[in-house]
């Protein structure tokens, strides 16, 4: 079976990889093209570019501006593919690019559809509290997230865990998936199901104003939205520091029985607790404006002369 492979961040290289490794025939590899980084704004090639040249790896490699371009769908046109594997590419493709594989163009997404379409839906689905998420197999179509489903995987969530370690769930999930689905695409075709629209949610990328913490929040709610953003591009209060307004990321966070005034952090028992609305919240790991990542201990040791701290509520 001939694949062309779709994709562009680090979810997706983990998808090729495994691929590769299991002698899956990829005919091209399609990524989105180098961008700009830094100060200096050296170009940059994208994750499943760097993998590519890092391990050598000989194959075509296309990047187009736009994958509308008409040249580069002739190209692929020639290619004579089976079947797209689009993972994270980046770019909505055209009805014109998923007729051309002759069994179907498939992508991976990272939710259980038609739950949380959209850029962000591992953060979306773990702010929204979700206790079950999972991935989806779709034959895709030209609407966004909205093709027949071909396989789901799913997983229970643990709220001790971060962004980082639940998106690494989902690769195992879709790799497994992915390998099930090209070696019986067949019988997934032909036992696909529509997605319920009654069902459908939304999962916008996430902007700066989701990554403000409101503080007369649940603390529940609270350690939702710092686990889903942690590391990057992490949950933060604003509050008055040293004499200056600060930003304070909370990169992890448990609950809490202890009880302090909302909207304060202060020690209690040599732990690091914020007040919330309803309870409060013990912060594990913070980053100071400008600062490396620092466990609470640290941040006690370091700076106990800065506490209580008032944190700014809108």
């Amino acid at each position: 079976m001939r694949c062309v492979f779709f994709g562009t961040p680090h979810f997706a290289v983990e998808i090729l990889k495994d691929l590769w490794a299991h002698s899956v025939n990829i005919v091209a590899v399609v990524t989105k093209p180098d961008q700009p980084q830094g100060r200096s704004l050296k170009l940059h090639p994208s994750p499943v570019k760097h993998f590519l040249i890092e391990n050598r790896i000989e194959t075509t490699l296309f990047q187009p501006e736009k994958a509308s371009d008409l040249t580069f769908i002739e190209q692929i046109k020639a290619l004579k593919p089976d079947v797209f594997v689009v993972v994270g590419y980046g770019e909505i493709l055209k009805k014109e690019l998923l007729e051309i594989p002759s069994k179907a163009p498939i992508n991976i997404h990272t939710s259980l559809l038609p739950a949380y379409r959209g850029a962000a839906p591992i953060q979306r689905a773990m702010m929204a509290k979700e206790k079950v998420m999972g991935i989806t197999i779709m034959r895709m179509n030209p609407q966004m997230d909205a093709g027949q489903i071909l396989l789901q995987k799913q997983f229970d969530v643990i709220f001790s865990e971060i962004f980082d370690q639940v998106e690494q769930k989902m690769i195992q999930l879709a790799q497994e998936g992915i390998k099930e689905v090209l070696s019986n695409l067949d019988y997934y075709q032909a036992h696909s199901k529509e997605q319920d629209i009654k069902k459908i949610s939304r999962a916008p990328k996430i902007e700066v104003e989701d990554c403000l913490i409101d503080s007369t929040q649940t603390a529940l709610t609270i350690q939702r939205q710092v686990m889903a953003l942690s590391l990057k591009p992490g949950a933060f209060i604003e509050c008055e520091f040293g004499g200056q307004i600060k930003r304070i990321k909370i990169l992890r966070a448990e609950l809490s029985s202890k009880n302090v005034l909302h909207s304060t952090i202060q020690s209690v028992d040599k732990e690091l607790i914020m007040g919330c609305k309803d309870s409060s919240l013990q912060i594990l790991s913070l980053q100071l404006e400008g600062k490396g990542v620092m466990q609470a201990k640290d941040f006690l040791n370091g700076y106990q002369n800065f506490l209580p701290i008032q944190i700014r509520t809108s």
